[in-house]
């Protein structure tokens, strides 16, 4: 563990080399040397006094950690999970003391534990999902019964994270949560459930659950509501028309719960916004408006420090990439984002619930560059740091140059030609499915080619070569 001291004994402790001394982050901390720390330790178990210190400890770092807590959600986040990564071992230990140890009461125990693992959802989020579970299900599995606003919350974390993870417990974590917030009538709580179990019935299927949900969140907003309901309502109903592929709704939605996210300072919750509407660009083909979209929302990103959320972003400027024809930059950041989704543990299926294509991309990569380009791309991207990932996508990148232009009907087979008419026409990769009654997938196969074989940049691009 690090400790922030004061006083003059310190600077004796550090003169007599038992304490080393170091900036951290801006801030002044002071270690123990690790034969001292375990010297200091099972003196510490010897005595009468363990349990008294390690309550002590778990009540600080509870009370920092909820101190956070609303932080995490405003301008100041960066800061704040600054603070708390640099605490890290000792909100651990805190933990581990609250929900392993056998010595003290468990329900005392699994209390404080509970408490200050939903503090923490957001630090989850941004530093590592799959640990940040561990600690919510450990505490809720705990005996003794939490308070409800308590359970409310850590189900509502576990279950944001478990979705990502594609796991289909999720669903009943956040069912539970939402009909806890909506018995106490916490409208806050409810919207955020809401939100998330949306995400969740996106990833792991209920369309008619998804309906009902949008109907209890249309009936509260239609309620006087303070800007963070409001945004969390708007960002779920910009989901659940994402499911519709009503993309004039997403972006209605989504644009004013944007607005209401930056106004708040709330960084996070903001580029969420902007990553599912940087994904319907990428699934029209816009390209202009995806780049935009997804740089925006990387920026947002790397000041929040969110981890998750960083990963959509590198496979998002990825896509972009695909669309500018640009082989090489796409396979490193895929490869990028491969490291971090192996580090933070989300799961590829929930990009099929997004409508990503990765497997389309894969193989269209594959195509596009010989094995050994292939493999050496996708090995410098593997081989970033996540910082050195963020510079690379957020890095300009010119495009090739144009191609002649070229005429449709010189170039395109008479699927191809009927893919482009209707995309000329203003139709969504759905429509056109149903139109000629194929797979979205292979609709947009046909749309790459087209624009490959065109020398475009953009599916709007289109009419003009018609």
């Amino acid at each position: 563990m690090n400790y922030t001291l004061d006083g003059t004994h310190t600077s004796q402790l550090v003169d007599k080399s038992l304490v080393v001394a170091g900036d951290k982050g801006g801030v002044w901390r002071y270690r123990m040397l690790d034969p001292i720390r375990q010297y200091a330790r099972e003196q510490l178990e010897e005595s009468e006094e363990a349990q008294r210190v390690r309550q002590r400890h778990a009540s600080y770092y509870l009370a920092l950690s909820e101190r956070a807590e609303p932080e995490l959600t405003g301008a100041r986040q960066g800061p704040w999970l600054g603070r708390l990564e640099m605490e890290l071992d000792n909100l651990r230990a805190a933990l581990s003391w609250a929900l392993y140890a056998e010595e003290a009461p468990e329900e005392q125990r699994g209390e404080t534990g509970l408490r200050l693992a939903a503090a923490l959802g957001r630090f989850w989020n941004a530093h590592g999902p799959a640990e940040g579970r561990r600690w919510l299900e450990k505490g809720l599995a705990m005996g003794g019964g939490p308070a409800a606003p308590v359970r409310a919350k850590a189900l509502c974390e576990a279950g944001f994270i478990a979705a990502y993870q594609n796991d289909p417990r999720a669903l009943p974590m956040l069912e539970e949560a939402f009909a806890l917030y909506k018995g106490m009538g916490d409208k806050r709580g409810m919207a955020v459930s809401v939100s998330n179990l949306g995400h969740a019935v996106s990833h792991l299927g209920g369309r008619q659950r998804m309906v009902s949900l949008r109907e209890e969140a249309e009936a509260l907003l239609r309620e006087s509501l303070e800007k963070r309901v409001k945004a969390h309502l708007l960002l779920f109903l910009g989901l659940a028309a994402e499911e519709e592929r009503d993309f004039d709704q997403v972006r209605a939605r989504l644009e004013e719960a944007l607005s209401l996210f930056r106004e708040l300072g709330d960084t996070r919750n903001a580029a969420m916004c902007l990553t599912i509407m940087g994904m319907g660009a990428l699934e029209q083909g816009d390209t202009d408006r995806a780049e935009a979209l997804w740089r925006e929302d990387l920026q947002l990103l790397r000041a929040a420090r969110d981890k998750m959320g960083i990963f959509f972003g590198l496979l998002g400027m990825a896509g972009v990439a695909t669309l500018q024809g640009l082989p090489t930059r796409t396979a490193k950041l895929m490869g990028a984002s491969e490291t971090l989704r192996e580090e933070i543990g989300v799961s590829l299926k929930t990009l099929i619930a997004a409508r990503y294509n990765y497997e389309g991309r894969l193989a269209a990569l594959r195509e596009d560059l010989d094995g050994v380009t292939f493999d050496a791309a996708w090995s410098q991207g593997q081989a970033m740091s996540t910082e050195q990932a963020l510079e690379y996508a957020l890095s300009e990148e010119e495009p090739p140059p144009p191609p002649e232009p070229r005429r449709a009907p010189d170039y395109l087979t008479r699927r191809e030609r009927e893919v482009a008419t209707l995309a000329a026409q203003g139709f969504t990769n759905h429509r056109i499915a149903a139109e000629l009654s194929i797979s979205e997938y292979t609709v947009a196969n046909h749309l790459r080619s087209i624009l490959k074989k065109l020398g475009l940049r953009s599916r709007a691009q289109i009419p003009s070569r018609l």
